[in-house]
């Protein structure tokens, strides 16, 4: 399964987001800048996250992006299933006509579930302490 590069720059947007999340408003700009995405893209990306629910628009001087919710409310399912659309490294449910009598059929299943709850589990919030932890280990 490859992630495209669309979900990859749209979590690595929500992060950078997530890390000034106290202090407001996030330029595209800036994102675009510090995230090294390029802004046509990267504008793409925002208004599918906003229309999710995931990003809101503040208009105006000084105007850009903000999270919607809290970082800890946000996972990187969220993210995905959004940009990448759903989890599911198989398509028995829907096409195969040998499915009832299929003996694969579990562990596509039970790789999907892994899968899901995986992406589930990692909030935003979780991955701005592992930037802020990477970043002070390497001023040792």
């Amino acid at each position: 399964m490859k992630i495209s590069t669309r979900t990859r720059y749209g979590a690595r947007a929500i992060i950078e987001m997530a890390a000034c999340y106290d202090k407001g408003v996030v330029s595209l700009k800036d994102i675009s800048s510090n995230q090294n995405i390029p802004l046509g893209y990267l504008s793409k990306i925002m208004f599918a996250l906003k229309k999710a629910g995931i990003v809101k628009t503040a208009r105006g001087k000084g105007g850009g992006f903000v999270l919607a919710r809290a970082p800890h409310e946000i996972s990187v399912a969220d993210i995905f299933n959004e940009l990448e659309g759903p989890i599911a490294p198989k398509e028995c449910e829907r096409m195969c006509k040998r499915r009832q009598a299929c003996t694969t059929v579990n562990v596509w299943q039970g790789l999907e579930n892994n899968i899901k709850e995986y992406l589930k589990a990692i909030k935003i919030s979780g991955l701005i302490k592992n930037k802020i932890e990477l970043k002070k280990s390497a001023w040792i």
